[in-house]
C-alpha cells in the first residue's frame, strides 16, 4: 500500500487519492444502509457506486451491461413470463409491479442492480418505498421501507453512521499503527500583547504569562496529546469562559526539576476566530521551504539552508528551541554567536545575530515601539522577481504611487491591488532617494514584486508616529531620524529600548534629525513615558532575524493492535465531540460560520496532507469519517438524522406516521437549508482559493 501510494505525491495524484478515500467514505456509508436493508428484509432497488449515468450495471440472472441499466430488460423479461401464464395479467390486461418482482425471482433475476457511475463520488442506495426528496412515497409490497416496523427502519437509517464510525476507527487504528507525526503541546510561540502574554499565574502573581518551552499537562482538565488538540479547545471555546491551562515549566538548567503552574486566560477574537496568543514550539533546525524569496535571504546574507540544525549559542550547547528563546530574552540586545550544524556534512558554521526588540502590532497590523512606526526595508529579491534588477536588499520604501513610507501590510496591499499595472517606487539606498518603475507578476494567482520586506528597526528613521504615543508631542513628519536620547547615541531600534528604559522616571531628552524644506534640521524635545510605557519597554520581547525554523514533530504510534483499536476509539470519539461542539457553537455565534469547510476546501486541505504522507492521509479520512458521521446523525431534515427524529415522532404517536404535508414541508426546508449551506461554504472554499489573504 505505501509504495502504491509513494508513486503519486505529485498535487494531482494527491487530489486523485483524497477523492478516491473521500468517495469511499461515501460508498461506505450507502453500504451500511444496504446491508442494514437487506438484514431486516427491505428490497434494495440500487446500488450505485457514483452518480449520474451507469457505466456499468451487474444484476444477478442478467449479468453485465455496459452504458446502461440493466432494469429495462429485467422488466421485458418478467412480463414476458407473465404473459406465458395463465394468471399473469390481471383482469385489466396490466401487469403490476409486484407481478413483475415476483416473476423476475421466479426465472431467477435478482431485485437489485449493481452499478459504477459515471461520477465516482460516493454512492446511493435506492430502497422500494424510501425517497429522500419525496418522504411521502408508498409501496404496498410487504418489503418496502415504509411498510417495515419502526425499529427495522430505525435500524437502516443510523447503519451508514454506524459504518462511518467503524471505518474512522479503521482508518486511525492503520494510521496509528505506522505512527503519525504532530506538533507536541508545548508553548513556541507567545505573542507579546495576547492573553497567554499577560494573565498572571493562579498563587504566582508575580510570573507572568506562558513561555516558548512550557509543556501543556492539562486544558480544561483534559490532557491533550498534541497542540492540534490545544488549538481545538481554543477555537471552540465561548465568549465567557476562561481556559485553564496546566503547564509544566523547564528550569534554567537541564538538571533543574519542572515547575507546574496554572494559569485561567481569557481568549480574545481575531480574524473571525478564538485565540489566547500561543503558537506550537519549533524544532532547531533551520526549515526547508521553496520559497525563492526566502531562499535568496537566506542564501545571500547568512548563508544558511533549510536542514541545518542551531547547536550552540555563546559557545554553550543547546538542544531545545525554548532554550534559545531563553538566550535571546536575557541577550538585552546584545549580540549571540550562533553555532549550526549542516546533518549531512557535519561541517559547522558560525553566524553572529544581533537580537531585535519584537515590535508590537496594533490593529491595522503596523509594528510600533512605544508608538514609533519604523519604515519598510527589502531583506530579499527572489531570482525571478518583477523587482529583480530595480531592487536591493537594504532599499528603504519611501513611497509606493502616492503612498509615502507605507508598512509592510500596506506595501503587499497595495501591489496585490495593483492588477499587474506598473508601480512607481521611490526608495532610499545609500543615503541617495531613487525612483523605480516596477510592474507586479502574478505569482499564487497573487500579483507580486518577489521581494521580502520586513521592519527597518536597523536604524531609528521613523515613517510615522500614532497620536497615541509619548513622542506624538514632538510633531515629528516622515523621515524624522532619533539621533539620541538622554544623550546617548542611538542607532537602531535595540538603542531606542535600552536608552528609553535607562530612566526610571521616564523624562526624555530626544535629539532627532528632522526634514523641513528637504534639509535635516536637528532638533531637541522631551517625552514623558507613562508607567504603562516604561512596563512596555520592561516587558520588550527579543528575537533574532533568521529564516524560519520547522516546526517540532513528534510521532504518536500504537504499542501494537490492541492499542491502536484503543487510540482508534479514542481518536474518533474526540473528532465526534469536537464536531458536536462546534455545530453548538455555530448556533450559538460562538464561531464564525466562514470557518467551515465545503467539498473545495476539504479537497484542497486534504491534498495539502496526502503529499505530506500517505499516514497523514489515513488520518485525515479518519477525521472526515467521523465528523461525516456526526454531521449525518443531526437532526436535520433529509440527512439521516433527520429522518430518525421522524421515526421517534411516528413512535410517540403510536405508529401513525407524520402527515404527509409535514413531510414535505420539512424536506423542502431541508432541501434549501443544505443547498444554502453548499452554496455559502463553496463560495468560501473558492474565494480561499483564488483571493487568497496574505
Amino acid at each position: 500500500m505505501i509504495s502504491v501510494l509513494a508513486l503519486s505525491w505529485s498535487g494531482v495524484g494527491a487530489f486523485l487519492l483524497v477523492l478516491i478515500g473521500v468517495s469511499f467514505i461515501i460508498f461506505v456509508h450507502e453500504m451500511g444502509h444496504f446491508l442494514a436493508a437487506r438484514a431486516v428484509g427491505v428490497k434494495v432497488e440500487t446500488f450505485a457506486v457514483g452518480f449520474g449515468s451507469p457505466l456499468i450495471t451487474y444484476r444477478r440472472g442478467i449479468g453485465v451491461r455496459l452504458l446502461k441499466s440493466s432494469a429495462p430488460e429485467m422488466v421485458k423479461r418478467a412480463e414476458a413470463h407473465l404473459r406465458g401464464k395463465l394468471d399473469g395479467p390481471g383482469p385489466d390486461g396490466e401487469i403490476t409491479p409486484q407481478q413483475i418482482a415476483d416473476a423476475a425471482e421466479e426465472i431467477g433475476i435478482g431485485e437489485t442492480e449493481y452499478r459504477i457511475a459515471v461520477l465516482p463520488l460516493g454512492g446511493y442506495v435506492k430502497m422500494l418505498g424510501q425517497e429522500d426528496l419525496d418522504p411521502t412515497a408508498r409501496s404496498e409490497d410487504p418489503r418496502s421501507f415504509n411498510n417495515k416496523p419502526i425499529w427495522a427502519r430505525m435500524i437502516v437509517v443510523s447503519a451508514g453512521v454506524v459504518t462511518n464510525l467503524v471505518f474512522a476507527v479503521l482508518f486511525f487504528m492503520v494510521a496509528f499503527l505506522n505512527g503519525v507525526e504532530f506538533p507536541p503541546a508545548i508553548v513556541g510561540h507567545v505573542s507579546p500583547d495576547k492573553p497567554a502574554a499577560t494573565t498572571a499565574a493562579e498563587g504566582h502573581e508575580d510570573i507572568i504569562g506562558l513561555q516558548p518551552g512550557d509543556r501543556i499537562v492539562r486544558i480544561n482538565g483534559d490532557t491533550p496529546s498534541d497542540f492540534m488538540e490545544v488549538s481545538a479547545k481554543v477555537l471552540l471555546s465561548r465568549s465567557d469562559e476562561k481556559i485553564e491551562f496546566e503547564i509544566d515549566r523547564p528550569g534554567d538548567r537541564a538538571d533543574d526539576p519542572y515547575t507546574r503552574l496554572r494559569f485561567r486566560i481569557a481568549p480574545i477574537e481575531a480574524n473571525g476566530q478564538k485565540m489566547t496568543g500561543i503558537g506550537p514550539i519549533a524544532d532547531t533546525t533551520i526549515a526547508k521551504f521553496e520559497d525563492d524569496e526566502g531562499a535568496s535571504w537566506l542564501t545571500d546574507q547568512l548563508e544558511l539552508v533549510g536542514g541545518m540544525r542551531l547547536t550552540g549559542v555563546n559557545s554553550q550547547t543547546i538542544d531545545e528551541y525554548y532554550e534559545f528563546h531563553r538566550a535571546l530574552q536575557v541577550s538585552n540586545g546584545r549580540p549571540l554567536a550562533l553555532t549550526f550544524r549542516d546533518e549531512q556534512s557535519d561541517a559547522l558554521r558560525n553566524v553572529t545575530v544581533k537580537p531585535q526588540p519584537h515590535l508590537r502590532a496594533d490593529a491595522d497590523g503596523a509594528p510600533n515601539l512605544l508608538g514609533l512606526v519604523p519604515p519598510t526595508r527589502i531583506i530579499g529579491v527572489a531570482k525571478d522577481a518583477a523587482a529583480k534588477g530595480k531592487l536591493q536588499m537594504g532599499d528603504v520604501i519611501l513611497a509606493v504611487n502616492d503612498v509615502p513610507m507605507p508598512t509592510v501590510a500596506r506595501l503587499i496591499d497595495e501591489i496585490k491591488a495593483s492588477g499587474g499595472r506598473e508601480q512607481t517606487i521611490e526608495v532610499l539606498r545609500g543615503g541617495e532617494r531613487i525612483e523605480v518603475k516596477i510592474t507586479p507578476l502574478k505569482r499564487k494567482r497573487v500579483y507580486r514584486l518577489g521581494v521580502v520586506p520586513n521592519v527597518q528597526i536597523e536604524a531609528t528613521m521613523i515613517a510615522n508616529v500614532y497620536e497615541s504615543s509619548p513622542f506624538a508631542t514632538a510633531n515629528w513628519p516622515q523621515g524624522t531620524v532619533i539621533e539620541a536620547i538622554n544623550g546617548q547615541p542611538v542607532t537602531d531600534f535595540n538603542d531606542i529600548v535600552l536608552a528609553a528604559s535607562a530612566d526610571e522616571d521616564g523624562r526624555l531628552d530626544v535629539e532627532a534629525s528632522v526634514p523641513i524644506g528637504g534639509t535635516m534640521t536637528r532638533e531637541t524635545h522631551v517625552v514623558n513615558l507613562s508607567e504603562d510605557d516604561i512596563t512596555s519597554l520592561d516587558q520588550v520581547m527579543w528575537h533574532a532575524q533568521l529564516p524560519p525554523f520547522a516546526p517540532l514533530q513528534e510521532i504518536q504510534k500504537a504499542g501494537g493492535p490492541i492499542d491502536a483499536v484503543a487510540i482508534g476509539f479514542e481518536k474518533t470519539w474526540l473528532r465526534m465531540q469536537e464536531t458536536y461542539i462546534t455545530v453548538l457553537r455555530l448556533l450559538q455565534r460562538e464561531v464564525n460560520v466562514k470557518q467551515l469547510r465545503g467539498p473545495i476546501g476539504i479537497a484542497d486541505i486534504g491534498t495539502q496532507i496526502a503529499q505530506r504522507s500517505w499516514v497523514k492521509l489515513m488520518f485525515f479520512l479518519g477525521m472526515i469519517g467521523a465528523i461525516l458521521a456526526v454531521i449525518n446523525f443531526l437532526p436535520l431534515p433529509i440527512v439521516d438524522g433527520g429522518l430518525f427524529v421522524l421515526l421517534i415522532v411516528e413512535k410517540l404517536r403510536g405508529g401513525k406516521p407524520v402527515p404527509d404535508r409535514l413531510q414535505n414541508a420539512i424536506a423542502l426546508v431541508g432541501v434549501v437549508l443544505i443547498l444554502s449551506l453548499f452554496l455559502f461554504v463553496t463560495f468560501n472554499d473558492v474565494k480561499r482559493l483564488f483571493v487568497p489573504e496574505l
